[in-house]
């Protein structure tokens, strides 16, 4: 075996033992269930006061064309079902599609405009209920980062990932779009 400061052999480390059921797991969900409450306040907060990004314009009226009609021709550049699940979320708050014609074309600008000018009198409202949904699945993702973080190195861990996940900027600000930036 070598000596010296950089040549050291060491074993690898240990598993931390089980969490004993009910151990202090109470507190933890409420300041898990606070740090969500946290999250999802700051999202909306930017979902709400953020008007309609450039992205968006090309994924929503994609989202609403596959969920409507299983059409994947307008902007078939992403896996469709996160956009889809927007489209569905966008067609409950009334979205009108865009003109048959300008998804014949094929031009994912055109198609744009036309769903942009189908739904004027309810753009803003079409576009936050498709924000809504990527508002859900981060929750979903900062409760996997919690149950991840408190599995592999106990409670007190989950509560510092999921606190980090709750305010990072780079967490909150995709999920306020419907956009793919943020989808698992």
């Amino acid at each position: 075996m070598p000596r010296g400061g950089f040549h050291r052999w060491r074993t690898a480390p240990k598993a931390p033992p089980p969490i004993p059921a009910g151990h202090g797991l109470r507190h933890e969900r409420a300041w898990v269930v606070l740090l969500l409450a946290l999250h999802v306040g700051l999202v909306l907060w930017g979902a709400l006061r953020t008007s309609v990004t450039f992205d968006e314009n090309f994924h929503v009226p994609s989202g609403v064309m596959i969920a409507a009609r299983g059409d994947l021709r307008v902007h078939p550049v992403n896996p469709p079902l996160a956009k889809a699940l927007c489209g569905v979320a966008a067609l409950a708050a009334g979205a009108r599609l865009p003109s048959e014609a300008t998804v014949a074309s094929g031009d994912q600008y055109q198609v744009a405009a036309s769903f942009m000018r189908a739904n004027a009198d309810r753009y803003q409202a079409v576009f936050v209920a498709a924000r809504l949904v990527v508002v859900l699945l981060s929750v979903l993702l900062g409760l996997l980062v919690w149950r991840v973080a408190r599995r592999l190195h106990r409670g007190p861990a989950g509560v510092l990932a999921r606190g980090v996940y709750a305010v990072q900027p780079a967490a909150r600000a995709p999920p306020g779009l419907a956009t793919l930036d943020h989808a698992p």
